[in-house]
């Protein structure tokens, strides 16, 4: 993978995949999905391309659309790329109550700058820090999905 500049979008980027154990409707299999969904958001934001992201996202979930998938698809179409905004979890823990799942712990995202094409600075965000995240699951016959995302100020 070669990480994003100012004046170049990230090359390169290896879709994430889903682990085995993901695939439990079980906490762990809750909380193994989350770091996995988070992997999907982090390559969103690096490549602009929704397409992985959308088939572990309930249509439901608004966070999940207003925060990654639609402004993927704007800078996408606004030939925008994105240095930085990498999202991090800390220690998770999950419940199971037959096809839901909630999953908690603290996360942040890194401050971000979107880019032009040549370099020119489009958006400038500060570092989201000391929140804790909570992810609201629902499993169908594959797999976990993703139904709603909040957060909070620690």
């Amino acid at each position: 993978m070669v990480p994003a500049t100012p004046t170049s979008p990230a090359q390169n980027v290896p879709v994430p995949e889903l682990p085995e154990a993901a695939k439990e409707k079980t906490p762990e299999g809750a909380v193994a999905f989350t770091e996995f969904y988070v992997e999907l958001m982090n390559y969103t934001w690096a490549t602009n391309d929704v397409e992985p992201i959308l088939k572990f996202t309930d249509p439901g979930c608004k966070a999940c659309f207003s925060g990654t998938i639609s402004l993927a698809e704007f800078r996408n179409r606004e030939k925008l790329h994105v240095v930085g905004g990498t999202v991090s979890l800390g220690d998770l823990w999950g419940t199971v109550d037959g096809d839901d799942g909630t999953v908690v712990g603290p996360g942040e995202i890194d401050a971000y700058r979107s880019y032009e094409p040549l370099g020119k600075i489009a958006e400038d965000a500060p570092a989201v820090l000391d929140q804790l995240v909570t992810f609201t699951l629902v499993s169908d016959s594959e797999s976990w999905k993703a139904l709603s995302i909040e957060s909070a100020d620690l």
